[in-house]
């Protein structure tokens, strides 16, 4: 109990120094405010098939307060909201290895995330899913496994068919990964154009994912 106190107590005197706003509400004097943790709940995997035979796992629902609290993190440098997020991260990424591998150490798998396009990276100062794997799972294998093989156009203005043709062939995965077991992870998942292409990659490599883990799916209707 008087742990607790001297944190808030900090943290109040340090929202005096540096004023910061809650990433989910915009509550001031707080990096996520304890009533939208509570809100957020702690999440319940849920798995869907992104191709045959290629499941994906998430644990928090897409809604707005969860769309604050990731663009703040991937747009506005508020790795303080890290935190909040790995846990959802890791409870998805520990129900896809139980489903798919249950029977495997976790010493021997590796964590693929999905990569950003260098100037996304360099804006934000900052490799956003390394450092969320980092904080889901310190002591796992998290490799930078796959990079750009070319340029694409932007996502955010196609539909699901052109998203598919735009991002085909566009990863290309590290011999390394030839023989093991990896797990693509990602922060968000749309259409599941990009996990497909990096699954796709990975196998191209030789490498066996077991499948896809993100904190949430978003819903989004395409015409």
């Amino acid at each position: 109990m008087f742990g607790q106190r001297w944190v808030d107590s900090a943290r109040d005197a340090l929202g005096m120094l540096f004023p910061v706003r809650c990433a989910g509400c915009g509550q001031p004097d707080r990096g996520v405010c304890s009533q939208c943790r509570e809100a957020l709940g702690t999440g319940a995997p849920v798995v869907e098939l992104l191709a045959p035979e290629l499941p994906l796992v998430t644990s928090a629902d897409y809604d707005e307060r969860m769309k604050r609290i990731v663009d703040a993190y991937k747009e506005r440098g508020r790795v303080d909201t890290a935190a909040v997020l790995a846990p959802f991260l890791r409870q998805s990424i520990a129900a896809l290895v139980h489903q798919q591998w249950s029977q495997a150490s976790a010493g021997e798998l590796l964590l693929v995330p999905v990569p950003s396009a260098r100037a996304a990276t360099a804006r934000r100062g900052y490799d956003h899913l390394q450092v969320l794997a980092q904080r889901a799972l310190p002591r796992a294998n998290t490799v930078r496994a796959l990079r750009p093989a070319r340029r694409v156009q932007d996502q955010s203005t196609l539909g699901r068919d052109a998203r598919e043709r735009n991002l085909h062939g566009a990863l290309v995965a590290h011999p390394a990964v030839a023989n093991r077991r990896c797990i693509v992870i990602d922060d968000l998942v749309t259409t599941g154009a990009t996990a497909r292409e990096a699954v796709r990659a990975l196998r191209a490599a030789g490498g066996q994912p077991l499948g896809v883990a993100a904190i949430a799916r978003v819903a989004k209707r395409y015409g």
